[in-house]
């Protein structure tokens, strides 16, 4: 989290108010905003937290967004966003909201900027470990 509000700010170097979408429900959220809060402060930012965990909240957010004129966007990390990717991107793209997502697979989708561990990379070490905890013999490759 706090390398995304730092490539925010690289991308908007005057920003002042930030906000970041969570999901409530969501188990992390809470070291999330705590991360982001922290990040912002040293950052000296001003960070908005807002919460949605359906389509509707989306919308409810990003109007909120709007109406408090802020200078970009910082996505939690969340399935929830992951399954309203293309209303996240319209969303930011027609309110020209700068916004960083978590997962590369936004921006191959038409998002601005994300920043995260290369996910293909971590599953297939992943299952390097696994293997190696099974004592597998004759690991396959996983290239």
């Amino acid at each position: 989290m706090p390398k995304r509000l730092e490539l925010l700010r690289q991308l908007v170097p005057n920003a002042r108010l930030v906000g970041f979408l969570v999901n409530p429900n969501n188990s992390n959220t809470g070291d999330q905003v705590r991360l982001a809060q922290s990040a912002a402060r040293t950052m000296d930012l001003e960070l908005l937290v807002l919460s949605a965990t359906t389509a509707s909240e989306i919308d409810t957010a990003f109007a909120s967004l709007m109406q408090r004129n802020v200078d970009g966007l910082v996505m939690g990390a969340d399935p929830v966003f992951q399954v309203q990717q293309d209303q996240v991107i319209a969303l930011a793209a027609r309110h020209r909201l700068p916004t960083i997502y978590e997962w590369s697979e936004f921006v191959r989708a038409g998002g601005l900027a994300s920043y995260s561990a290369d996910r293909v990379e971590m599953f297939r070490q992943m299952g390097v470990y696994v293997s190696r905890m099974l004592n597998v013999p004759n690991q396959p490759s996983f290239q």
